[in-house]
């Protein structure tokens, strides 16, 4: 059931529910007000994807591709945007970037590509 998912996406929910765990910890044990730790958080977060908006929208493209699943590894695909195109057989497919094999070599695709353009997918 979960062999599908990919690897980074399970580590990032792992991360995601231990940071819950910790915050309702210190909520529950420590006395911590955690509504002040949970703004400051989405100040900061909110500061770090203005700052870093390429690496955001590769992150967010690389959740749309593993949630769509337009592909998977070993398809053969072309992605296309009217100007540029890559070919090449999926082997390796991370939040922040896609890995293409092809007969040139390796070739690595952001994801916010990857989730704009238009994708060819020929069948295994």
């Amino acid at each position: 059931m979960f062999k599908d998912i990919p690897p980074s996406l399970i580590r990032l929910v792992k991360i995601l529910l231990v940071l819950f765990i910790i915050l309702f910890a210190l909520e529950q044990f420590a006395g911590i007000n955690i509504r002040m730790i949970i703004g400051s958080l989405g100040i900061l977060s909110l500061g770090i994807a203005l700052a870093a908006g390429d690496i955001f929208k590769n992150l967010l493209g690389g959740i749309f591709v593993m949630v769509d699943r337009p592909f998977t590894i070993d398809d053969e695909i072309i992605v296309y945007n009217g100007t540029t195109s890559f070919q090449g057989v999926v082997k390796i497919m991370r939040l922040r970037s896609t890995v293409l094999w092809s007969d040139k070599g390796t070739i690595t695709i952001p994801n916010k590509f990857m989730s704009d353009n238009a994708i060819i997918r020929y069948k295994k």
